[in-house]
């Protein structure tokens, strides 16, 4: 999961953004269980997290002055 590589400092891993991360993640989707949700809507939730950690990402390391290339 791209979560669990969350750093603050690049090449050195968060532990605890990552534990932050999986629980923010169990607990929204067992919410969404509770409230009666589609079946798919625990797969666009992931989905959606995945796509804001990863444009989140993109940005920090960009203001960083060190931001990944595409091309």
């Amino acid at each position: 999961m791209f979560l669990g590589a969350t750093t603050i400092h690049p090449g050195r891993p968060n532990v605890w953004g990552t534990v932050v991360g999986i629980f923010f993640v169990a607990f929204a989707v067992s919410g969404l269980s509770l409230m009666g949700a589609s079946a798919w809507a625990p797969d666009l939730f992931n989905g959606l997290v995945l796509v804001v950690a990863a444009g989140m990402a993109i940005v920090f390391a960009r203001r960083r002055g060190g931001g990944p290339r595409l091309f």
